[in-house]
């Protein structure tokens, strides 16, 4: 599901999903989908693959295969050129 760059984007691409003016709402989000997150001051792609108990989602970070937890929405940006809903 993850990009063969390891999750990484290219400039270009970081820079259009900065200035998008999109957020994602929890409606919006989709298990197997690929997102950008901040993740220890990375953009990097993650993968939601199943919600959380206490709210949320667990996804894999594309960039180092760990998991991860995505509590709220607002910390997913959509990847440009793929469908948000």
């Amino acid at each position: 599901m993850c990009k063969d760059r390891g999750g990484r984007l290219r400039d270009h691409e970081r820079r259009t999903v900065l200035h998008r003016g999109y957020e994602v709402k929890k409606s919006d989000v989709v298990l197997g989908r690929r997102y950008m997150a901040r993740v220890s001051g990375k953009l990097v792609t993650v993968v939601p693959y199943y919600k959380a108990v206490l709210g949320g989602w667990h996804a894999t970070n594309c960039a180092t295969g760990r998991t991860i937890r995505v509590k709220t929405a607002a910390r997913l940006r959509p990847i440009p050129g793929e469908a948000i809903r």
